[in-house]
């Protein structure tokens, strides 16, 4: 780890107090490490004495599909147009980690594992961020709803979702999305697409600056925030979309609860 300044940070800071510019902490090599992840699948292999399991490398030609139900998706357990059955799991593996790693309480690998749910999620919130990109009046719909999703931190959907998000969100296109925030209770690692850095903040007034900060340069960002850890979460606003993981059910309204 080592000090990086950012020059969007540097003229909030010092119109705050001119005497203090803030010093984020750089995290080198996770950007690439999350963006260049690399996966496997698990696929059902059907033998004389029941159906045994293979892990191939790669993405697989076929993964789960959903339908429309009401506001949300559910998957099509349906036979798969290509022929060829979904895979049982993913699997992303980072070589420097999962921003969890460093959060879990007993330490967690280099590994997560992806299954029809944790993709569900995914395509869900792609369907928000579809409709949020091609809305060019921001003042009538200036970011997509809040999402919140009920997980067993450490070995459930927090981990696996939150880095699988962390991972989709990176890919989505720069012009359109340039930051991703995901957040630990009072720790906020900004992933500044634009620049291909991390960068970690502690400290809710830190955090709320440095959203204010990106919004104040006209970035267009998503929050990832873990409310399995103790905090204030940071302070929304027209440049970002927002998303929840943990326990409390009560933050967010049911009508958006994944």
């Amino acid at each position: 780890m080592k000090s990086l300044n950012n020059p969007w940070m540097q003229p909030f800071s010092q119109a705050r107090n001119p005497t203090t510019i803030i010093t984020p902490i750089y995290l080198e090599g996770h950007y690439e490490s999350v963006y260049n992840a690399s996966w496997h699948h698990v696929v059902e292999i059907p033998g004389g004495e029941g159906t045994g399991m293979e892990v191939r490398e790669g993405k697989p030609k076929q993964s789960w599909t959903y339908n429309e139900v009401g506001n949300t998706l559910e998957k099509d357990d349906g036979v798969a147009q290509s022929g060829e059955a979904p895979p049982v799991l993913m699997v992303l593996t980072s070589e420097k980690g999962w921003l969890y790693t460093l959060h879990a309480p007993h330490g967690a690998g280099n590994d997560f594992c992806v299954n029809s749910e944790v993709e569900r999620v995914w395509q869900i919130v792609l369907g928000d961020l579809t409709k949020w990109f091609s809305n060019f009046d921001l003042t009538l719909n200036p970011s997509p709803l809040p999402r919140v999703l009920i997980g067993t931190p450490g070995i459930g959907k927090s981990m696996n979702a939150g880095s699988y998000l962390l991972y989709q969100l990176l890919h989505c296109d720069v012009e359109k999305l340039q930051v991703v925030a995901h957040c630990f209770g009072d720790t906020m690692y900004v992933f500044d697409k634009t620049t291909r850095a991390v960068t970690i903040y502690e400290g809710n007034i830190i955090s709320k600056n440095v959203l204010r900060g990106l919004r104040q340069s006209g970035m267009k960002g998503y929050i990832i925030y873990d409310v399995s850890k103790k905090g204030t979460p940071p302070a929304t606003g027209t440049f970002c979309a927002y998303f929840w993981m943990g326990h409390d059910c009560g933050v967010i309204a049911k009508g958006n609860q994944l």
